[in-house]
């Protein structure tokens, strides 16, 4: 399901909804904040860690002015990997694997 909403979400899974949120801050080699691209993936879990079991669940683009992103609602019990994009196309993507949701506030 595509939706387009006020954090700036353009694609949700809704069947993995729940009371997580995975957020973080997207900074230049300065450690300034910049504006990125950020998918967030669901994680194949069990021995055979399949990776075309892996799908991506939600994407989000980080504040311009500060850098920060936010996926809320997300399944707690799940592990997931967030990529950063660089739409300029400089510098490669950055990865971030086997996390966890912290509950909402």
């Amino acid at each position: 399901m595509s939706v387009i909403t006020n954090h700036k979400v353009f694609l949700r899974r809704t069947e993995l909804y729940g009371k997580g949120r995975i957020r973080g801050t997207t900074l230049d080699k300065e450690g300034q904040p910049i504006a990125r691209v950020v998918q967030l993936w669901v994680q194949s879990t069990g021995p055979s860690r399949d990776p075309r079991l892996e799908r991506l669940y939600m994407v989000t683009r980080s504040a311009l002015s500060s850098g920060n992103w936010t996926f809320d609602n997300i399944d707690e019990g799940l592990s997931f990997t967030v990529i950063a994009h660089d739409h300029t196309k400089e510098y490669d993507p950055v990865m971030k694997t086997n996390l966890k949701p912290e509950p909402m506030e």
